[in-house]
């Protein structure tokens, strides 16, 4: 990120906290790409909306994907795909109070926010975000676009499929599949596989096919 000029993409609350994390890091954001300009704060340049993407320099620019997830990635994971298909690169953030082990792997564009723990030889695919607190241990393994909420934890060798989301202080014990395009609700503790496109909510949680 040092040689590129980093930009956000989004202009939401999400995109916020990873401003404040980059500034931690001594990266700093020239700026922000969002519909409207929406911003909570006045000190970022609004660049315009996301056709200005056209005219700025591929190689000479990083992006950081600030558009959030709560129970659906789908916009996250639609913004992060077109600007690579445009040719550009995402940075992946590690804030300075996360813990990530030597032997664990972060795909591009990876997020681990404030307190987080990725253990040893965890995965993290591309895009996901690990929030504030989340526990990933050892072996797990987690496709793209997933986000793991504030507080959740995922027990040694789960399996998280692409798209999917672990609600806030969710629990899933060690060795559980969860598929893609999943929604694990709030406080659920998850002892056993949930198949593709399911909710599961509960203690212990109960799926469903997701409508």
């Amino acid at each position: 990120m040092a040689t590129r000029e980093v930009v956000l993409l989004g202009g939401g609350a999400h995109a916020r906290v990873l401003q404040e994390t980059l500034g931690l890091l001594g990266v700093p954001v020239v700026g922000f790409v969002a519909p409207g300009g929406a911003w909570p704060v006045d000190s970022l340049v609004w660049l315009g909306s996301d056709d200005v993407l056209d005219g700025l320099d591929r190689r000479g620019t990083m992006l950081v994907n600030g558009v959030g997830s709560t129970r659906a990635a789908g916009l996250r994971a639609t913004v992060f795909e077109a600007a690579r298909a445009l040719g550009f690169d995402f940075a992946t953030v590690v804030d300075p109070s996360a813990v990530v082990r030597a032997s664990a792997r972060l795909g591009r564009g990876v997020q681990v926010l404030a307190g987080a723990i990725v253990n040893t030889d965890a995965v993290v695919g591309e895009d996901s975000i690990v929030n504030s607190g989340a526990i990933i241990e050892h072996h797990c393994r987690l496709g793209s676009h997933v986000h793991v909420s504030p507080g959740a934890v995922l027990g040694g060798g789960v399996i998280v499929g692409d798209r999917s989301h672990v609600g806030l202080g969710a629990r899933v014990l060690q060795g559980v599949s969860i598929g893609s395009d999943c929604t694990i609700g709030a406080g659920a503790v998850v002892t056993h596989d949930v198949p593709d496109n399911s909710i599961a909510v509960g203690v212990p949680a109960a799926h469903r096919p997701a409508k």
